[in-house]
């Protein structure tokens, strides 16, 4: 799930910055819904794994900075 984020993201990027969006209007076309919706939908399943992890592995998963770093980015990211 991680490379396919990533291809995504990369791909998104590669576009030019107007791609994704309506000329006239500035809202975003078909390409940026399909953009967007697969980012929500992979940001969704990275918080209900951190959620599950939190859950199952307890003060553990949070003894582990990795596990940190990851969930601040993961957050970070849904939330904006």
């Amino acid at each position: 799930m991680t490379l396919f984020l990533c291809v995504v993201i990369f791909s998104e990027m590669a576009m030019p910055s107007n791609f994704g969006t309506d000329q006239v209007t500035g809202e975003n076309n078909v390409v940026g819904e399909i953009y967007y919706v697969i980012n929500y939908f992979l940001l969704s399943f990275f918080v209900v794994e951190i959620f599950l992890k939190l859950f199952a592995d307890g003060i553990a998963f949070v003894s582990e900075p990795i596990n940190v770093f990851d969930s601040i980015v993961v957050l970070v990211s849904f939330v904006f």
